[in-house]
């Protein structure tokens, strides 16, 4: 399959402790094997991305979200692939329920901000980002 847009640079993946989300947060009731899968689909789908299959990734993603509803990485990712894709009503409700999910997780709020920016929502943008330097003052 070819990249959905190959000369476009992906967005970063959230660092520090965002890059928690990595490991995946499921069902508890998921076996340690199935955990691990869980993890490994998880890292596959944002290479994906990363390498301009957004739209290949959205189809996972939205079998996922129907298994695993309050999964965190899912919506993190399915956030990245339609901003990717500048499909910026999407990227804003997946990264609404990221942080709907995280609370007050910094790197969450700071990609919800950007998504909402790039959506034209600057009045939001504007105070997601202000929440962010309230809790990372650094």
């Amino acid at each position: 399959m070819p990249p959905t847009n190959p000369q476009r640079r992906p967005m970063q993946r959230p660092m520090g402790a965002a890059a928690a989300a990595a490991k995946p947060k499921t069902d508890p009731k998921l076996s340690p094997q199935q955990k691990k899968k869980m993890h490994a689909l998880f890292v596959r789908l944002n290479e994906a991305v990363d390498n301009g299959y957004a739209s290949e990734a959205l189809k996972k993603l939205a079998e996922l979200e129907a298994r695993f509803p309050s999964n965190l990485n899912v919506h993190m990712i399915a956030g990245r692939a339609n901003a990717q894709l500048a499909r910026h009503a999407e990227a804003i409700a997946a990264f609404k329920k990221a942080v709907d999910l995280s609370s007050n997780e910094p790197e969450i709020i700071f990609h919800y901000a950007v998504a909402l920016h790039k959506g034209g929502e600057y009045e939001e943008a504007l105070l997601q980002f202000e929440r962010v330097l309230y809790l990372n003052p650094d």
